[in-house]
């Protein structure tokens, strides 16, 4: 079953296609919208936390985790 993310989940970005081998990774929190546009809360972005407007497309693998269900 694939569900819809869902605000506090964590997005995964594999931002060089590694398949997440590498160290050009990154993690935020997924805030609103859905698996293809949405805005989540990053850290280590431009040296602050922010919302970030993001998009299923910026990284070759984004990939969602649901947390505590």
């Amino acid at each position: 079953m694939t569900l819809d993310p869902q605000p506090g989940d964590l997005v995964c970005y594999d931002w060089d296609g590694s398949n997440f081998a590498t160290d050009k990774n990154h993690i935020g929190m997924f805030k609103s919208g859905t698996k293809s546009s949405f805005k989540t809360i990053e850290g280590n972005v431009d040296s602050s936390c922010d919302y970030q407007d993001r998009a299923s497309s910026s990284a070759p693998h984004v990939v969602f985790v649901h947390v505590g269900r």
